[in-house]
């Protein structure tokens, strides 16, 4: 006696004849279905989304993370000596340091961006 398994198309045939869905059940979507966008288009919308913000944030003259990031790196490589800074300045530092190193940064290399930004300064006291 050899046992029949059922296949995929009795499976889908006896779905369909038993649990039918009904047609006149009420509407369960809760949010309207996207429409696809072709890459260029989500491109151009992203660039408007970016110019509204940036233009924001210049009538607001709120600066942006970059901006107060850089500012914060200049005015520690520019510090004429770090004997300057207070105890606090230096935690600061040293707790940004180990931030890096901890998302798995090099510290060589973090301390050779940081000489690499002041080679690039421009400081307008200087020119």
């Amino acid at each position: 006696m050899t046992i029949k398994r059922s296949s995929v198309e009795d499976h889908r045939a006896a779905q369909a004849a038993y649990f039918s869905r009904d047609p006149d059940r009420p509407n369960t979507a809760f949010t309207a279905k996207r429409v696809k966008q072709t890459a260029e288009e989500r491109r151009a919308k992203d660039r408007v989304r970016s110019a509204a913000y940036r233009q924001d944030l210049d009538r607001r003259r709120r600066p942006e993370r970059s901006v107060v990031a850089s500012a914060l790196l200049e005015e520690l490589v520019t510090t004429y000596s770090l004997a300057e800074l207070t105890s606090d300045e230096v935690g600061v530092v040293s707790r940004t340091f180990q931030n890096l190193v901890d998302r798995g940064f090099d510290r060589a290399q973090i301390e050779d961006v940081i000489r690499s930004f002041k080679s690039n300064l421009r400081n307008p006291i200087f020119e």
